[in-house]
């Protein structure tokens, strides 16, 4: 309602005016130059006027014929953290809410133009930066020669059942994600292969037992045959844990409807 009422006024004081000034462009993804759909395009003028369109489904936008001559403007996404609706997750204990598949930092830049009789067509492109590009998977680490699971920290939680909570909430946004848990031993302890299994094992096992599908988990254990013992000796003498890495993005759930 307010968008229509701020163009609505802005419009009417140009009532006779046949400016022909057009500004169009296209917000993109910055990582897949992908459209964004629904990001409020801004622009500000000097003279205190406000305009406000949305891209469409394809990420274009279009500022047309509403502008005055010789007025400095400032056009940019109007944005606080993120772009599009907000629906957002939590899960179990997790405190931490994820959003939905339109989740974007802002990063674009401002433009200014002023418009002119020489100046009648402008053409502005830029993108935001997604969400999850910025987010580093959790790392269970574990005591020496065990599968038991000690203080490890992500997002500034240091609870291991709300950093499982936190992660789960993560898949069950990204519902089309295959991940890989990767095992780790370090060079001084014992039953390396049965080890690395048990520790997979159990960050499997606690998973899938708050509802994410087995066959979105990989597990990739250590191996002895192929066991490198120069790389043990200078960089995994500390490392007993399970990493996790996206390995892809193009699951389909049997169970879903879509």
């Amino acid at each position: 309602m307010r968008l229509i009422v701020v163009f609505l006024l802005f419009t009417g004081a140009l009532i006779g005016q046949d400016n022909g000034l057009t500004i169009v462009g296209k917000i993109s993804d910055c990582k897949t130059n992908q459209g964004v759909q629904g990001v409020l395009m801004r622009v500000v003028g000097s003279d205190q006027s406000i305009i406000e369109v949305t891209t469409d489904s394809s990420g274009n936008y279009l500022f047309t014929n509403c502008f005055r001559k010789e007025t400095k403007y400032l056009l940019g996404t109007k944005v606080d953290n993120i772009v599009g609706e907000h629906k957002g997750l939590k899960y179990g204990s997790c405190t931490y809410g994820w959003c939905d598949d339109y989740c974007f930092f802002n990063s674009s830049r401002r433009y200014e133009f002023v418009f002119s009789d020489s100046t009648l067509n402008h053409h502005f492109d830029d993108c935001l930066v997604s969400y999850y590009q910025h987010i580093n998977f959790p790392e269970f680490n574990f005591k020496k020669n065990s599968s038991d699971l000690f203080a490890t920290e992500w997002l500034g939680l240091k609870n291991v059942d709300s950093i499982i909570d936190c992660f789960v909430g993560l898949l069950m946004l990204r519902k089309n994600w295959v991940i890989e848990l990767s095992a780790n031993v370090s060079s001084d302890e014992e039953l390396k292969v049965e080890l690395s299994k048990e520790r997979a094992k159990k960050i499997y096992q606690m998973l899938i037992s708050k509802g994410i599908e087995q066959d979105r988990l990989v597990l990739n254990v250590y191996k002895d045959e192929i066991y490198n013992l120069a790389k043990v000796n200078k960089e995994n003498d500390d490392n007993r844990s399970v990493s996790i890495s996206v390995l892809r993005k193009d699951y389909i759930s049997p169970n879903s409807t879509k």
